[in-house]
């Protein structure tokens, strides 16, 4: 199992605008170093935030999470009160987003745009109700398939086989282990 990533705080905090989340395993004091703003529920969020990108496992807590009364709920102005349309990025898992309501949204302009590299059925069959919208941007889920994401996967790896090799548990975690 593999421990979270977190960005470095200079990341984060760089950024020209608040950071709302919903972090289940992020601690507030550590929130707090990194410029962001937790936040105790989705319906929060969604309420809050005009843009929103998704980074969570698929559980059965997270399937179909966000739907059309969630994103109804998004504002289409910002902090300021400038509008801006309201934008969704699913760049977790297929089944979080129901797309169904997504693309409702986004026919009916509930929701300016939505981007996602990952999807309930991949590819996407050629029928699929999201290719014909307005504000759709898809990509294949390929984001780690860069040659500097190959390489430091290898390096990983080796590591990992090093550590098992001189009886430690590997720094990254072993998924699979029997």
């Amino acid at each position: 199992m593999r421990r979270p990533r977190r960005p470095p705080p200079c990341q984060v905090r760089l950024l020209p605008f608040r950071v709302p989340s919903l972090h289940t395993l992020l601690p507030t004091p550590q929130a707090s170093l990194l410029g962001v703003t937790l936040l105790p529920s989705a319906e929060e969020l969604f309420c809050t935030c005009s843009h929103v990108s998704l980074h969570c496992a698929l559980t059965p807590q997270t399937r179909l999470l966000v739907g059309g009364e969630m994103l109804e709920r998004m504002p289409a102005v910002g902090p300021d009160g400038a509008a801006c349309g309201s934008h969704l990025i699913n760049v977790a898992r297929g089944g979080i987003a129901d797309e169904a309501a997504v693309a409702a949204a986004l026919h009916s302009g509930t929701l300016t745009s939505y981007a996602s590299d990952v999807f309930d059925q991949e590819p996407l069959p050629a029928d699929h109700p999201l290719l014909g919208c307005p504000g759709f941007i898809g990509t294949p889920h390929i984001g780690g398939a860069t040659r500097e994401a190959q390489d430091r996967v290898g390096l990983q790896i080796a590591a990992a086989v090093l550590a098992v090799l001189d009886g430690r548990v590997p720094e990254d975690g072993v998924v699979g282990v029997a």
